[in-house]
C-alpha cells in the first residue's frame, strides 16, 4: 500500500517501449499497490498495454513536468558561465561570398578552419582574416585579408576588400563555446556537471513547498538548504569555464520572444 497512500497521488509514466506500441510519455495514477509481487493498479488503463521489457518511472511527490522544469532552471542559472565546447561543420564556402551567419548556439568563436580537397581540416584561417559583424539581427562572420590594425570596429568591408584564400565548395569548421541548451527529449545530454545540476534542481523542487517560518519542523526548508549547500560546494558557487582562449570573438545575445 505504499504508492496509493501518498499525497499527492503517485503517478506512473511510460519511458521506453521495446516494440513501439506502448504510449511513451503517457501517465496514469496508482489506485492500488500490492507489495507482494510488486503489483500495481492504475486508473484508467493505458491506451495500449505495455509489453515485457517496457520501462516506466513512478513519481511520488514531484510530477514529471516539475522535475524537468527544475532541471532546466538549474541549467539556466549557470548556462552563461558554464560554457560548453561547440563545433559546427555545416557551412560551405560560396563563390564571391564573404559573409556567413554564425551557427546557432555559439557565444564565442576561437578557431575557423577550411577543409582541403580530401575533407581534412588542415588549414586554419588566421584570426586577423575575419571578424564578427554585430547589429544585423543574426551575427555574421565577415572574412577579409589585410593588417588587423587597419580594421575598424563594426565597419563593413565590401567584397573588393575581402581577399581571404577561401575555396568554393569547401566546408568550414567553426570551433567555439556555447551555452548548454535546455533538455527536451529523453536522449538530450547535459554537459554541465550532472551532480551540480541535480542538487540545484533538488533545491528548486523543495523551494515552492516551504511553509511559513512559524511552522516547524519544515522538511522542505531543510532539504532546500542542504541541496543548495552541496551544490555550492561542488560548483564553487557556480561552475565556470576558466580557461578562455585569448583570441575568443564573442557573439552578441539574440533575444527570442516566444509567442
Amino acid at each position: 500500500d505504499y504508492f496509493q497512500n501518498t499525497v499527492p497521488i503517485s503517478v506512473a509514466r511510460i519511458m521506453t517501449t521495446t516494440d513501439g506500441a506502448a504510449p511513451v510519455g503517457e501517465e496514469r495514477e496508482f489506485t492500488d499497490w500490492v507489495q507482494t509481487g510488486s503489483t500495481g493498479t492504475i486508473t484508467p488503463v493505458w491506451t495500449v498495454a505495455p509489453a515485457a521489457g517496457d520501462t516506466y518511472v513512478i513519481f511520488k511527490e514531484y510530477s514529471w513536468a516539475e522535475t524537468v522544469q527544475a532541471i532546466n532552471s538549474a541549467i539556466d542559472i549557470v548556462a552563461s558561465r558554464a560554457l560548453i565546447e561547440k563545433i559546427d561543420e555545416t557551412i560551405t564556402v560560396r563563390d564571391a561570398t564573404y559573409e556567413y551567419p554564425v551557427p546557432t548556439g555559439f557565444t564565442h568563436i576561437y578557431r575557423i578552419s577550411m577543409a582541403n580537397g580530401s575533407g581534412v581540416y588542415q588549414e586554419t584561417i588566421p584570426g586577423n582574416q575575419y571578424k564578427i559583424i554585430r547589429g544585423m539581427g543574426i551575427p555574421r562572420i565577415h572574412f577579409y585579408r589585410f593588417p588587423a590594425r587597419q580594421a575598424y570596429q563594426d565597419h563593413y568591408y565590401s567584397a573588393l576588400w575581402a581577399d581571404s584564400d577561401l575555396v568554393e565548395g569547401r566546408y568550414l569548421r567553426i570551433e567555439g563555446l556555447g551555452r548548454q541548451p535546455r533538455l527536451v527529449e529523453d536522449g538530450d545530454i547535459c554537459r554541465i556537471n550532472p551532480i551540480f545540476i541535480s542538487y540545484v534542481a533538488g533545491a528548486l523542487l523543495h523551494a515552492p513547498r516551504i511553509r511559513r517560518a512559524g511552522e516547524d519542523p519544515d522538511e522542505h526548508r531543510t532539504q532546500y538548504g542542504v541541496n543548495w549547500s552541496i551544490a555550492e560546494d561542488i560548483g564553487g558557487k557556480a561552475p565556470q569555464y576558466k580557461n578562455l582562449m585569448p583570441n575568443l570573438l564573442s557573439i552578441p545575445d539574440i533575444k527570442v520572444v516566444e509567442t
